[in-house]
């Protein structure tokens, strides 16, 4: 469980809001699920698209699994 989503023209890079949200999934209790997804694309989708991947933990916090945002 988790999201997508994309910054068009912009870096694929999570902001506060996103971190924040994904924490709240991997936090809640009742969804059950301590390890959210979030996948961001970025950059000019149809000539340069830049991804990152991101594994929002509860017990091991922020894991970049992929980042094309640095």
């Amino acid at each position: 469980m988790g999201e997508w989503h994309s910054h068009p023209r912009g870096r694929p890079t999570p902001s506060d809001q996103d971190i924040r949200s994904q924490f709240a999934i991997s936090n809640d209790k009742l969804a059950n699920c301590p390890e959210a997804i979030l996948v961001i694309i970025g950059g000019e989708l149809k000539i340069d698209p830049q991804i990152t991947i991101c594994v929002l933990s509860r017990e091991c916090g922020l894991i970049k699994l992929i980042s094309e945002d640095e």
